[in-house]
C-alpha cells in the first residue's frame, strides 16, 4: 500500500477496513497479500471501501463467469469448463436399470495426468484394455442371448 492510514483523512469504516486488510495481508500467500495491498490502494484512493468491494466482486464473479464458460481446450469429450487440469467426461449407461433402479454399466473418459482413461466395470481402462472387456462383454451377452434361446425352446 501506498502510504499510511492515518495521514489520508480516511472515515473511521475506511480506516477499519484499511486495518483488516493489513492484518490479512500478514496471513495470506504473497500473491493474495499483493492483491490485498490493491484493493487497500483502491480503499486508501477512493475512501469507500463498501464501493471498492463491490467494485472488487463483481470483477471477480466476470471471471469466473467467464472462465466458467470457457470449454476445455484439451479434449472435446471433456465437461469442465474453466481454468482446469483434471479431465472428466460426461457418463453414460445402459439404458436398463437394475431391478433396484441403479445405473448398468456405466462408462466415461477421464484424464487426472496418467493419459485418456476409460471408467468401465469400476476400472480406469486404457481405450486398448476397454476394448478388450467390451470383447468380453460382448461373448457375456452372446451366452446371455443363448440362455434366454434355450428356455425359449423348452416351453
Amino acid at each position: 500500500m501506498s502510504s499510511t492510514i492515518t495521514d489520508q483523512g480516511l472515515s473511521p469504516k475506511a480506516i477499519r477496513a484499511m486495518a483488516n486488510i493489513t492484518k490479512a495481508m500478514g496471513t495470506v500467500e504473497p500473491a493474495v497479500a499483493e492483491v490485498l495491498g490493491r484493493v487497500g490502494d483502491m480503499v486508501m484512493q477512493s475512501g469507500d471501501p463498501d464501493a471498492v468491494y463491490d467494485f472488487v466482486l463483481t470483477a471477480l464473479q466476470r471471471t469466473k463467469d467467464e472462465q466458467t464458460a470457457t470449454p476445455c481446450a484439451a479434449y472435446s469429450w471433456c465437461a469442465e469448463t474453466g481454468e482446469h487440469h483434471d479431465h472428466t467426461g460426461h457418463s453414460i449407461w445402459a439404458t436398463c436399470p437394475d431391478a433396484y433402479g441403479r445405473e448398468v454399466l456405466p462408462a466415461g473418459l477421464i484424464e487426472w495426468g496418467g493419459g485418456v482413461k476409460v471408467g468401465l466395470l469400476d476400472l480406469d481402462l486404457t481405450p486398448a484394455e476397454a476394448h478388450g472387456k467390451v470383447t468380453e462383454l460382448r461373448a457375456h451377452l452372446d451366452s446371455i442371448e443363448a440362455l434366454i434361446n434355450l428356455a425359449e425352446a423348452e416351453r
